[in-house]
């Protein structure tokens, strides 16, 4: 399945990064970029939400990469930074 097709707003061959996708309107975000044929790397705190949410995506012909960090600490977004 080409789920890039199911988007009015193609961005096959990009990338989008997703804050608060373990949840709400980043959750339906994450979702609709990938539907529309980005990759996404998701971000939160919530590590068991990410996990879904890169789950479901990828299940779904998606390419989705988890990264848990919270963006209130400034050592965490080095670390991410840092290993990707």
């Amino acid at each position: 399945m080409n789920i890039a097709s199911e988007s009015s707003f193609p961005l096959l061959g990009g990338a989008a990064l997703i804050t608060g996708a373990a949840g709400g309107i980043g959750r339906a975000m994450a979702t609709a970029f990938s539907r529309a044929g980005a990759k996404v790397a998701l971000v939160d705190a919530d590590r068991g939400g990410l996990g879904i949410v890169a789950r479901e995506i990828n299940a779904a012909g998606g390419t989705a990469l988890s990264v848990p960090l919270d963006l209130a600490e400034t050592g965490d977004i080095a670390a991410a930074i840092t290993s990707a």
